[in-house]
């Protein structure tokens, strides 16, 4: 459980400059939204609450990114073959990396959470943002990471045509999750979490064993 933990943080240390650098921006969007929220008046409210938009965007496609960059990283500098001497398994560590990069995002979100509750209690008391917003970030943070890692976990096993195949995987990938998700969507008529949150989650998962799987291929080839 030690070791989990040094690798945990370890990858936090790692990318923390890039996640300094999202929380930044995220926090002058929170800024430049609560600057302009006006309550009483719908036409600057409405408009106020763009930057937030935005800022919950980036919660879900930058830790992907860093995600991305990290394993990136690893593979340019050739640091990654020096996780082949930690006493856990090569999906085990890539997994904390993982972890670590989705707490970050989530990070991310409370930031976002939190200077729309400051700004308006009332507006994030109810209970479309209250039961529907969490699941449907969460949801998405999953999926999209899981992608860049399955993504990441060719390019680190595949010696050849590497690019290739994870752009044939990332097409592959999307189209399967948008026929899921309209025969989800026909099944059930009424908005539903399923569709909202719990089918991509539930896909990312997916992915993450299948890159788990990757990782540990590689480890045995050596």
């Amino acid at each position: 459980m030690k070791l989990w933990l040094t690798l945990y943080i370890h990858e936090w240390k790692e990318n923390k400059n890039m996640f300094l650098f999202v929380l930044m921006v995220n926090l002058g969007l929170v800024c430049v939204g609560a600057y302009y929220y006006a309550p009483d008046d719908m036409m600057k409210m409405v408009p106020a609450l763009v930057p937030f938009f935005f800022a919950l965007i980036i919660c879900v496609i930058a830790p992907p990114f860093i995600l991305s960059r990290s394993f990136a990283n690893e593979r340019r500098s050739h640091t990654l073959y020096l996780r082949f001497a930690l006493p856990v398994s090569l999906s085990a560590s890539s997994l904390c990396k993982y972890l670590a990069i989705a707490s970050m995002g989530c990070v991310l979100y409370g930031v976002v959470f939190l200077g729309l509750y400051l700004m308006d209690s009332q507006l994030m008391s109810m209970g479309e943002l209250r039961v529907n917003v969490l699941p449907l970030f969460l949801g998405y943070l999953i999926f999209w990471l899981s992608i860049a890692f399955v993504m990441s976990a060719l390019k680190v096993t595949l010696k050849r045509f590497h690019g290739l195949v994870s752009g044939l995987f990332f097409m592959a990938s999307m189209i399967l999750f948008f026929r899921l998700k309209i025969e989800m969507t026909m099944m059930f008529t009424e908005q539903n979490p399923l569709t909202d949150g719990w089918l991509p989650a539930v896909y990312g998962l997916v992915l993450l064993g299948i890159g788990l799987l990757l990782f540990e291929k590689r480890a045995e080839v050596g």
